[in-house]
């Protein structure tokens, strides 16, 4: 082996015989190392190509999956007509109630025992009555309507 040349062997262990091979060897690895600092900074270092992976956690949820989102298309909305009717004169028909209830003789009455400064010499109710009655008649019709907003 000896006539061929050195040996990959002796090479690695640093046994050489023959110190021409020694010294080729010594500049091929000199001229090697050289090209390789050059080209280290001449380059940015490359980013390693095997992704990071987060560690898994110790106790592992089991995955949580979101329901597809239906969109629901909003159909006209038949009405019975006589509901339509009653929608549409449910406040005339409130402030007739109320008109009823506070024309009854009763409520008159009634009226001039808890506020005889509202009511005039001959019984009839005075201009201040009138308006206390009316905005009376306010405050009932807007109870009443925002009492049914809320059923």
């Amino acid at each position: 082996m000896s006539d061929q040349g050195t040996s990959l062997e002796s090479l690695e262990s640093g046994e050489v015989a023959n110190t021409a091979d020694a010294e080729r060897m010594a500049a091929i690895l000199r001229d090697m190392n050289a090209a390789a600092e050059e080209e280290s900074h001449d380059r940015e270092p490359m980013p390693s190509m095997v992704p990071r992976m987060p560690m898994p956690p110790t106790n592992p949820e089991p995955p949580t999956y979101a329901e597809p989102v239906t969109k629901q298309i909003a159909k006209p909305r038949r009405s019975n007509f006589f509901a339509t009717v009653f929608e549409k004169i449910k406040e005339p028909l409130i402030v007739a109630c109320l008109m009823f209830i506070l024309s009854l003789p009763g409520f008159h009455t009634a009226a001039a025992k808890v506020v005889p400064w509202a009511f005039a010499v001959g019984g009839e109710l005075s201009y201040i009555g009138l308006i206390v009655k009316s905005l009376f008649a306010g405050g009932l019709f807007a109870a009443v309507k925002f009492g049914l907003a809320f059923l």
